[in-house]
């Protein structure tokens, strides 16, 4: 914790506030807690154990969400391969985040362009570039 809750002074350690004099003790514990849970988190991941990791990022998280937190659930979104989880998180933990006009990542829709050519043409469709370029060379 850098600053008081209440009074934003800087905060020097203690149980109390130096300037509003707001008990702050369990505060600094929620906080130690949650870097407890994030160390918890990267050790699990480490040795594999990724249904324990991701419950540790995640109650890291609920408990005090900092970007420390942010980037270990994206390593671990990552590590248990949730790649959509992942990507929002690491952008949580950048300060960047996810607007409704922004363009949605890519669905199903992006199994049916697949072999299609600039112009939206399937190869070995008449009128591609692929078929014309086979006539030529048939003579047909």
């Amino acid at each position: 914790m850098k600053h008081c809750p209440s009074c934003r002074a800087p905060y020097r350690g203690g149980d109390n506030c130096q300037r509003c004099g707001t008990g702050l003790a369990e505060v600094v514990a929620i906080e130690a807690e949650a870097a407890a849970c994030r160390q918890i988190a990267l050790r699990s991941l480490g040795q594999r154990r990724l249904a324990a990791a991701q419950g540790s990022a995640d109650r890291a998280l609920f408990l005090h969400r900092t970007r420390e937190g942010l980037e270990t659930a994206a390593l671990v979104a990552l590590a248990r391969r949730d790649f959509r989880r992942a990507c929002e998180l690491w952008g949580q933990s950048r300060g960047e985040s996810r607007r409704e006009d922004a363009a949605p990542l890519p669905s199903a829709d992006l199994e049916q362009t697949r072999g299609t050519r600039p112009g939206g043409r399937a190869d070995g469709v008449p009128g591609s570039d692929r078929t014309s370029d086979r006539r030529a060379a048939t003579g047909g």
